[in-house]
């Protein structure tokens, strides 16, 4: 699978492109959602470029929240940002690649993370940073949230990262983090 990500600024017109391939597996086991990852296809999250969709990847070694729709401005001036990859939305091109027959984790990760790169908006962690995680199954409450800190209030932008995955989505981070001791 080759990923051709094109983004666009609506404010300038201006667009460009970088052609990256995805390293295969040698696997032949697909990935299984809620044991190798979990995922947010359709968050919504305030991002260096805007407020807007992007999607969500937590892998056993990493965290990626990557945009794919945003705006911004101020007065005047609003620009609003669509990205794609190849002739995909961001959203279908990670869901491909993670449900593609032959890829492995590590493939995941380091196409994740070259893809968070060229949007130059996205959010990489190491779960190794996480100390707190909050998984919330309410009607109104219904979230996944990441803290670097070990207790007491996360406020601002640094700390925490939380989104609200849909009720499918939730079922594959609450198997996911199952058993895992950061949960609260």
């Amino acid at each position: 699978m080759n990923g051709r990500i094109l983004w666009e600024d609506g404010a300038s017109g201006g667009k460009s492109t970088t052609d990256k391939s995805l390293t295969q597996g040698d696997s032949n086991m697909a990935l299984v959602e809620g044991r190798d990852y979990a995922a947010g296809l359709g968050i919504t999250w305030v991002f260096s470029s805007g407020v807007g969709k992007g999607v969500a990847v937590v892998t056993p070694h990493q965290l990626f929240v990557i945009p794919y729709d945003t705006i911004a401005g101020a007065g005047r001036t609003v620009t609003n940002t669509v990205s794609k990859i190849g002739k995909d939305s961001v959203a279908s091109a990670v869901a491909g690649l993670l449900t593609n027959e032959s890829a492995t984790i590590e493939s995941v990760e380091a196409q994740l993370s070259e893809w968070a790169k060229q949007s130059g908006a996205a959010i990489v962690k190491p779960l190794s940073s996480v100390k707190r995680i909050k998984l919330r199954t309410g009607f109104f409450t219904r979230g996944v949230t990441f803290s670097e800190k070990e207790k007491g209030f996360d406020s601002g932008f640094g700390t925490a990262i939380g989104f609200r995955p849909t009720k499918l989505e939730m079922a594959g981070f609450l198997k996911f983090f199952e058993g895992d001791s950061r949960c609260q």
